[in-house]
């Protein structure tokens, strides 16, 4: 018996040379997602299953860059965050995302800027740095 349980039905995304990549099952044929020139570094797929975020490098070896999400069906871009940004996550319901860069300076986390917005809106930014996140939770 293997110890491994067994796969879930459907397709999956995965990252090959910094490309996202699509199959519709184990060994079916790849589907390339992305042309970015092997800068993808990471991707959400949201949970419905239509759009896929990613993340393109802007200067490898540098995390920072930019997030654009993909129609899976078309293969058409849909949006572009247009500002650089070293992280980010889609939120469980596929209704939200969350972009943020850390500051470092002499090897020590100097503040964070985050941006909270609902998907295919427009970013606010705020910046908090670690000071202030620490005050806010003493109110």
């Amino acid at each position: 018996m293997s110890p491994c349980p067994p796969a879930a039905s459907g397709g999956y995304a995965y990252l090959d040379h910094g490309e996202v990549f699509y199959r519709t099952a184990i060994g079916a044929p790849p589907t390339q997602l992305t042309s970015t020139g092997s800068r993808v570094d990471d991707f959400w797929w949201t949970p419905d299953g239509t759009r896929l975020l990613y993340k393109v490098v802007s200067s490898p070896p540098d995390i920072a860059g930019d997030v654009r999400m993909i129609s899976l069906s078309t293969r058409q871009q849909l949006w572009d965050l247009g500002a650089s940004t070293q992280f980010f996550t889609l939120s469980p319901d596929g209704s939200s995302w969350a972009a943020g860069t850390i500051s470092v300076q002499n090897g020590n986390n100097v503040g964070v800027q985050v941006t909270i917005r609902a998907l295919l809106t427009f970013p606010w930014v705020t910046t908090f740095c670690p000071a202030e996140l620490a005050d806010s939770r003493r109110s």
